[in-house]
C-alpha cells in the first residue's frame, strides 16, 4: 500500500512506468477461475464477468465441491452476477470462515482500511505542498501491511528504460507540455 508522485519533467517514473507488465498477465477471466478454484471453467467465467449474467446453480455446486463446502452454505449466490459471487465468496472471506483454513492454498482476502491508509497518506502529501514543503525526494512511498514497519519507506524509481512507456512517447509529452503550458 502507498502513495506515488508523478510528473514528465523529472527522471522519476510516471505512474504507467510503475505498472508496467514484465509478463504475461492472466485475464480477469482465468484469474477469477483459479481463485473459485475451477480453473478449466475460465472460459465458462468470461462471458458472464462481462455481461454481469448470473451464475447458475450448477455454476455454484461445482465452486462448492472445489472447496469441499456444502452447497447450501453458497446457495444464495444463484442467480447472482459472477462479481458478486467472487467479492463475497472469495474477497469476502465466506470461504475462509467455510473451509474454517483446512484446505491448503491462498485465501484472497482484501484489508478493508488499506484504501483509509493510503487516503491518509495522499492527504499528508497534499497538506505538506499546501504549506509550501519541499516535495517528496522518492516516487513511491510503500508501506508493507503484512511486515513491520521498514526503516525506509521510500521507494525512487526511475523512468521505464524499454521504451514501451508513455512517458517515452514525444507526441504524448508535447501533448501534456501544451496542455500544462510547460514549454
Amino acid at each position: 500500500m502507498g502513495v506515488s508522485r508523478h510528473g514528465f519533467a523529472d527522471d522519476g517514473a510516471c505512474l504507467a512506468c510503475l505498472y508496467l507488465p514484465t509478463g504475461a498477465v492472466k485475464n480477469e477471466h482465468e484469474r477469477v477461475a483459479e481463485e473459485l478454484r475451477i480453473p478449466d471453467a475460465h472460459q465458462e467465467i468470461r462471458t458472464p464477468l462481462q455481461t454481469r449474467r448470473p451464475v447458475p446453480e450448477p455454476f455454484v455446486r461445482r465452486v462448492a465441491a472445489a472447496f469441499g463446502v456444502p452447497f447450501d452454505a453458497l446457495q444464495m449466490f444463484v442467480g447472482q452476477p459472477v462479481q458478486t459471487f467472487y467479492r463475497n465468496a472469495i474477497c469476502g472471506g465466506l470461504m475462509v470462515g467455510l473451509t474454517g483454513g483446512a484446505h491448503a492454498g491462498m485465501a484472497v482476502v482484501p484489508m478493508v482500511f488499506q484504501s483509509a491508509l493510503a487516503g491518509i497518506m495522499l492527504a499528508a502529501d497534499l497538506v505538506k505542498h499546501a504549506a509550501g514543503m519541499p516535495a517528496a525526494s522518492t516516487t513511491t512511498t510503500r508501506i508493507n501491511l503484512l511486515r513491520p514497519l521498514a526503516p525506509v519507506l521510500g521507494d525512487p524509481r526511475a523512468k521505464d528504460t524499454s521504451g514501451r512507456c508513455i512517458c517515452c512517447d514525444r507526441d504524448f509529452l508535447d501533448a501534456y507540455r501544451r496542455r500544462y503550458r510547460l514549454t
